[in-house]
C-alpha cells in the first residue's frame, strides 16, 4: 500500500515528479542548490506533511519534517538546553544509538548551542523518528561525511522498523545511495547555479 502517491504537480517554475512512496522506502528529491531551494522545500513540506492539500498527492500515512533545531538567545543566556533536556522535552526513547558520534559530542550535559551540524541534525532526525515512523528531512548543515551517516541512520531505521522517508536534497550526491532519486525540474528556462558549474 502507497504511504504517499504523488503524481506530479507544478510550483511556480518547478515540475515536481510522480512518485510513490511505501513502507520501507527512502525518496530522494533534487530540487538542485540555488536561492530557491528553502522557499521551495517549505512549500513540499506542507504538500507531503498534509498541511497542505493538492488533489495531486495523496497521503494515507503521517509525515514529519526533522526541524532544524533553533534556540531562544534569551533562554540560552539563563538556561540552556543540553542533549538530555532536548531528548526528554521532545523525544520518545526508540532504538537508535546516540554512540554514531564521538562520545565527547553527545554528552547528556552537553549544550545543544555548542554542537556543530551534524550531531544537531542527527538529534532532531532522532527526535522525529521517535514519534512517527514517517519522516521528511534534509542535509542542511551537514558536511558530505554527516550526511552519509545521517542518511544511514534513516536508511536503517527505515528497514528494521518499516519506515519510509522523503529526502529534499540540494546536491546530487545521494543519487546512487538511493533507489527512487527524482529530479525536481525547472520550467520557463530557468537555470539553476548548480547545473551551470
Amino acid at each position: 500500500m502507497d504511504v504517499l502517491n504523488c503524481q506530479g504537480f507544478q510550483i511556480d517554475q518547478f515540475k515536481i515528479p510522480a512518485f510513490r512512496l511505501n513502507e520501507g522506502d527512502i525518496v530522494t528529491l533534487n530540487l538542485w542548490n540555488d536561492g530557491h531551494f528553502f522557499d521551495l522545500e517549505r512549500k513540499l513540506i506542507s504538500i507531503y506533511s498534509g498541511e497542505k492539500s493538492v488533489k495531486q498527492v495523496i497521503i494515507s500515512k503521517q509525515l514529519t519534517f526533522a526541524e532544524h533545531i533553533r534556540l531562544n538567545r534569551w533562554t540560552e543566556f539563563f538556561y540552556p538546553l543540553t542533549v538530555e533536556r532536548y531528548l526528554r522535552k521532545y523525544a520518545e526513547p526508540i532504538e537508535i544509538y546516540l554512540s554514531i558520534f564521538p562520545n565527547d559530542r553527545l554528552k547528556p550535559k552537553t549544550r545543544i548551542s555548542h554542537l556543530a551540524g551534524n550531531p544537531r541534525k542527527f538529534l532532531s532526525i532522532y527526535e522525529s523518528l521517535s514519534k512517527c515512523k514517517g519522516l521528511i528531512f534534509d542535509l542542511v548543515g551537514v558536511d558530505p561525511q554527516g550526511a552519509l551517516d545521517i542518511y544511514q541512520i534513516v536508511e536503517d531505521f527505515v528497514t528494521s522498523k518499516n519506515g519510509y522517508a522523503i529526502l529534499l536534497n540540494n546536491f546530487d550526491d545521494m543519487k546512487d545511495r538511493c533507489v527512487k532519486h527524482y529530479n525536481i525540474e525547472v520550467l520557463n528556462g530557468i537555470n539553476y547555479l548548480a547545473r551551470s558549474i
